[in-house]
């Protein structure tokens, strides 16, 4: 045993001296498999960064996994509705409200509409909201004031703004200011706290007004019917299906639906939302991950070339240590030795290139930077197996050749 622990060390350490005398294959064997590691780790880092950043940004609104959204009318996630949408109503929310799982609860209107300050005019989303946003949402004012009990009974025209609307319209200084909604001049009584965005989406981009001011003054509705309907759960509540397939079933049947009648409503739950907002991020992601891959395997076959040439100037080493003794399997595994040590030192640097790379641009693009540590040993050790799979072969040739023929 001692004995074959020395042979085998001696033949790792001669690997290692080839390399350190052949320096230059060493360098492009390492660059060839470098490039595919490091594009590799950074894609993967970069499009898990984005959909972590998504859910944490769900979660800084109370969006979380103990939360929904019931949205009017029916149809695919968040398209345009197949159904009425018109049949949400504040009846309905009193209902929901005495369910034993809920927490919270807030309901909303909204529509797309022109705001401007007098001189530009632009279009936002416009939101009649209740004295519960704030909470529901954990979306509070970074300045001024929020709406009162007296704004909403009163149908006062007074409005909380978004960072984006403050920035963009007013120069970062809204309070006090008045801006035009619809025709209608309402006064800036709060700007909200930013939150920045998910995706393209801009959650800053938004106007909040009072829903009895939403329904009556702006939105201009025959019928106070609601656009959504978001619904904060106990957390001792685990079983979402349940939850879910209760809340369907009292609007159905508050809704008078018949059997076979699609909803005029959806339950949107934060998975959705995540994967909707990641769905083209995950397909790129696929596509550049699949793009590294086949640079890994384009980098093996470049080793495999290397390795060839290589062993072309190794001929009369190779012979001399074949003709003092040494045997096929010595020289097989010397220069399999060889690719394993040129596939960890990729591997590792390139891993490490990929968390740098992956870091500067998460910095600089506002990114969450996720680090890949299961994901990275993953390569690593695919990285081994296909190196030894192509190293199989150069190394085959190397042991395979008569000393005889090669110091002719």
């Amino acid at each position: 045993m001692v004995n074959l622990s020395n042979r085998y060390y001696s033949i790792f350490k001669e690997a290692l001296s080839e390399i350190l005398n052949s320096r230059i294959y060493f360098f492009f064997m390492v660059i060839s498999l470098f490039v595919g590691i490091a594009s590799m780790v950074t894609v993967y880092s970069l499009g898990k960064g984005f959909e972590i950043q998504v859910i944490k940004q769900l979660e800084s609104f109370n969006f979380g996994s103990n939360a929904f959204l019931i949205l009017a009318g029916g149809g695919k996630f968040f398209g345009p509705s197949t159904t009425r949408s018109d049949t949400l109503v504040l009846g309905d929310v009193e209902v929901l409200k005495r369910l034993y799982f809920v927490k919270k609860l807030d309901y909303f209107q909204r529509a797309f509409m022109e705001v401007s300050n007098g001189k530009d005019v632009r279009t936002t989303m416009v939101f009649g909201v209740t004295l519960n946003y704030p909470d529901v949402n954990n979306w509070h004012v970074s300045r001024g004031r929020f709406f009162s009990k007296a704004d909403i009974d009163s149908k006062a025209k007074v409005c909380v703004v978004g960072t984006a609307i403050e920035d963009e319209l007013y120069g970062g200084n809204a309070l006090g200011k008045v801006i035009k909604i619809n025709g209608i001049y309402f006064t800036i009584i709060g700007v909200l706290e930013r939150k920045g965005a998910i995706g393209s989406f801009r959650l800053d981009d938004r106007v909040l007004i009072p829903i009895t001011t939403a329904n009556t003054r702006v939105f201009n509705r025959n019928k106070a019917y609601l656009d959504g309907v978001k619904i904060i759960f106990d957390d001792r509540i685990v079983d979402f299906d349940v939850i879910k397939s209760l809340v369907t079933k009292i609007l159905r049947e508050r809704h008078k639906l018949q059997e076979g009648e699609p909803d005029d409503f959806r339950i949107i739950t934060p998975d959705q939302i995540v994967a909707f907002r990641t769905a083209v991020s995950r397909v790129i992601t696929g596509f550049l991950l699949v793009i590294s891959l086949v640079t890994i395997v384009v980098g093996g076959v470049v080793v495999v070339n290397i390795m060839y040439a290589n062993i072309e100037d190794k001929m009369k080493v190779i012979a001399i240590r074949m003709a003092v003794g040494a045997s096929s399997k010595d020289i097989f595994l010397h220069y399999l030795f060889i690719v394993i040590v040129v596939a960890l030192i990729s591997g590792i640097t390139g891993i490490l290139g990929g968390f740098i790379l992956s870091a500067l641009i998460s910095r600089f693009a506002s990114l969450y930077f996720y680090v890949p540590i299961n994901f990275s040993i993953l390569v690593l050790v695919g990285l081994l197996l296909v190196s030894f799979f192509f190293g199989v072969f150069p190394a085959r040739k190397a042991s395979s050749i008569p000393p005889g023929v090669l110091i002719r």
